[in-house]
C-alpha cells in the first residue's frame, strides 16, 4: 500500500451581496416580511414584519411561529395575510 501525500483544499469566500431598502411611495407605509420552515420544531414561523415610513424610520415589527410543516409557496402567502391582518389593527 502506498501513501497518498495530502491534497490541498483551495477555499475562497465571496462577499454576500449588498441588499438595501428601497422604499415605497411618498407618503406610504412598507411591510417587509419573510417566512420560514423549522423542520427540527415541526413549525414555521413568520421571521418578521417590519414597518417602515417612506423615509425609512421604523414603526413596528412582530415575528410568530406556528405549528405545521407547510411548502414554502404556501407558508409566504400565510405571511402576506398574517401581516395585512396585524397592520389593520
Amino acid at each position: 500500500m502506498s501513501a497518498r501525500a495530502p491534497t490541498s483544499t483551495r477555499v475562497s469566500y465571496s462577499t454576500p451581496s449588498t441588499i438595501s431598502w428601497s422604499p415605497p411611495l411618498s407618503g406610504s407605509i412598507k411591510c417587509n416580511l419573510d417566512a420560514g420552515i423549522f423542520k427540527d420544531q415541526n413549525a414555521f414561523g413568520i421571521n418578521g414584519f417590519c414597518l417602515r415610513y417612506d423615509h425609512g424610520s421604523f414603526i413596528k415589527a412582530r415575528t410568530e411561529l406556528h405549528p405545521g410543516m407547510p411548502q414554502p409557496q404556501e407558508a409566504e402567502p400565510f405571511a402576506l395575510q398574517r401581516a395585512r391582518n396585524w397592520t389593520q389593527q
